[in-house]
């Protein structure tokens, strides 16, 4: 897991760095070297500040899609996912580059995010349905009380005092 996330963190940037510069060379053949630079700077700005705009639009509408979940009673399943990838979106239209920025559009965008949703939440249940992903409980699954390997502690049987009435 650490060397995906290493390799992730090196990655992306290295090909968004590859992918601006032959934007920017493709421009420059057709607009002269200047004008391909600054279009280049405006539309990293631009989609940085649309990116922002759609982040904050949706999510307030996610949020409000859970909290009429909670008003009604019930569980909001799909909408936390959405949130989810809403924040995933966000982040990745923080990083500047024009694929980052096609992928938190991607997320942002409601019939977009809903695919992204159905396949995430379809990826998850076939691992879970293969045991790749388990869930233990906050108890022992053998009931009773978990053994002791402190000395100090002396494990009692329960006893029932006749005297004490409920």
């Amino acid at each position: 897991m650490l060397i995906r996330l290493i390799l992730l963190l090196t990655c992306v940037p290295l090909v968004e760095l590859f992918v601006l510069l032959q934007v920017h060379g493709w421009m420059a053949q057709r607009l002269g070297s200047t004008m391909a630079t600054m279009v280049t700077i405006g539309s990293i700005l631009v989609t940085g500040v649309l990116g922002a705009v759609l982040a904050r639009q949706q999510s307030l509408s996610v949020f409000r899609s859970i909290s009429q979940r909670f008003r009604g009673g019930g569980i909001p399943g799909p909408e936390l996912v959405d949130a989810a990838l809403v924040l995933v979106g966000s982040a990745l239209l923080l990083t500047p580059g024009f694929l980052t920025d096609a992928g938190g559009f991607a997320l942002l965008l409601p019939p977009t995010r809903k695919l992204c949703r159905e396949r995430l939440v379809r990826w998850f249940q076939e691992r879970i349905r293969r045991g790749d992903i388990r869930f233990h409980g906050g108890f022992s699954q053998q009931g009773g009380p978990r053994p002791y390997d402190r000395p100090d502690v002396v494990d009692v049987p329960p006893h029932l005092d006749k005297d004490v009435k409920d």
